[in-house]
């Protein structure tokens, strides 16, 4: 059997997919709204990244786009750009594995969704503090931009 063809997805089992994820993604989008003044950690939306591609609760649905590891800046000692830029995201990074050490779900398949979801990992500085902010968009609709969490920089000469 041909490995290439049996993870194809055919149009009318996205089109299924679609009619399932989209109403699951909503109503995560209405928790999220819930609790959007508070920092939200990975692991309270169940968010699993695993060889580039990113699971939602038991979903895989999107492949990685833009991914920052959470201490990113904070290992080179410095903001580069951002310190010309406050509140700019900093994009670019490439493909990154998060939870590297803690894998969940790493026997299980899943039907794939290829590039309909995209979610980023945009790295924006405020002040003193730099914030993971968890951007998802799927089929073309943004569902989701929180922060994750909040890492406190310390100043070179400190």
């Amino acid at each position: 059997v041909d490995k290439v063809h049996d993870n194809m997805i055919k149009k009318d089992d996205s089109e299924r997919v679609l009619k399932i994820v989209k109403p699951e993604l909503s109503s995560l989008r209405s928790q999220v709204d819930k609790v959007r003044n508070n920092m939200i950690k990975k692991n309270s939306l169940n968010l699993t990244a695993t060889k580039g591609y990113i699971d939602i609760g038991n979903r895989r649905l999107v492949k990685t786009a833009n991914a920052i590891d959470k201490y990113d800046i904070v290992k080179k000692g410095k903001l580069d750009d951002a310190c010309q830029s406050q509140s700019k995201g900093l994009a670019d990074y490439g493909e990154r594995k998060l939870n590297s050490d803690k894998v969940l779900m790493r026997d299980t398949h899943y039907s794939i969704l290829q590039f309909v979801g995209k979610i980023i990992f945009i790295k924006e500085v405020h002040g003193e503090k730099a914030v993971n902010v968890f951007d998802f968009s799927f089929d073309g609709e943004r569902f989701i931009r929180i922060p994750m969490n909040v890492e406190v920089i310390i100043p070179l000469n400190g």
